[in-house]
């Protein structure tokens, strides 16, 4: 039993899950303070969009694992299906199940806008995957599915959804647009980053990667520029929707904690010049350094706003 729920876990890649998670309850909250309204009962408002999306996040990556064996045996060969843990056919069992379920959740959506953006990113991260399409196989493709799918669109849809139900327009909303602006970059980062540990599989299965095109190094280095540009580009954000608001206090933590950030990358930065070609070193830091700083901005926002 335990052998097949860690089995479940490894598929679902949690790493994912995670951020899908914390992302309805920050930003239900961040809409409902601006309201000045309870949040006890609109968390239920939002709660079957948010299943919906993690479920369908299940689905995608659940179908990029099943056309990604051979090279996941190269880059992932701890993935379950990789390693022949899960077989092909239970793993399409799990997604009809997932798929079902995403769908009853979604329907829960009173706005057409929601539905037609679920939609969105079930079509874009299916056809990620599917051979006759293969939208992975060339960078820009890539860029633009997980940007969309997972920078913009998700947050996005959440937040119409319940500005919806109490009266404002999502936009108006300073968390919101400081939300879209880092996590649409961040996802950015996150498009790219995720293939510098992965150059041997990739160049196996001709995946054009922009590692493969331009270098480790040279898209490493992109890769960190972005991470400054989404951390400057949000701050300023706070600083223009909240200067008159914040108290001095805010403005002074929300820099001091920018410097730490920034202090944080550049070491780990220098650490990853040392050897860039290690594939491990690579996955450490795009799971712990680039994953964990989109958590850990997920969970200062109550600061903020």
């Amino acid at each position: 039993m335990l052998a097949s729920i860690s089995t479940l876990v490894k598929f679902s890649r949690p790493h994912t899950i995670v951020h899908t998670t914390l992302a309805p309850t920050i930003i239900s909250r961040a809409i409902l303070r601006y309201v000045d309204q309870d949040a006890t009962n609109h968390y239920w408002d939002v709660l079957p969009i948010a299943i919906a999306f993690i479920l369908i996040n299940v689905f995608i990556v659940g179908i990029n694992q099943i056309y990604d064996i051979p090279m996941d045996k190269i880059n992932k060969p701890y993935l379950p299906l990789a390693s022949g843990e899960l077989s092909v056919e239970s793993a399409w069992k799990i997604l009809t199940v997932v798929l079902v379920a995403s769908v009853w959740a979604i329907s829960y959506a009173t706005s057409p806008v929601v539905f037609g953006l679920w939609l969105y990113v079930l079509v874009v991260g299916t056809m990620y995957s599917l051979p006759m399409i293969r939208l992975k196989k060339q960078w820009l493709s890539v860029a633009i599915a997980i940007t969309t799918c997972r920078g913009l669109v998700f947050p996005l849809c959440l937040a119409v959804h319940l500005a919806g139900k109490v009266g404002v327009a999502a936009l108006d909303v300073p968390a919101v647009r400081y939300i879209l602006i880092f996590s649409t970059l961040w996802a950015l980062n996150i498009s790219i980053f995720k293939d510098l540990p992965d150059t041997l599989g990739d160049s196996a299965e001709s995946i054009a990667t922009l590692p493969i095109k331009f270098g480790l190094t040279a898209v490493f280095r992109g890769c960190l520029a972005i991470m400054v540009a989404a951390w400057a580009s949000s701050s300023i954000e706070f600083i223009k929707s909240m200067s008159g608001t914040a108290s001095i206090s805010t403005m002074v933590l929300h820099a001091a904690v920018r410097v730490a950030q920034l202090a944080a990358l550049a070491l780990n930065a220098c650490l990853m010049q040392i050897d860039k070609r290690n594939s491990a070193g690579l996955t450490a830091f795009y799971t712990k350094i680039v994953w964990g700083f989109m958590y850990l901005e997920w969970l200062l926002l109550p600061l903020w706003f």
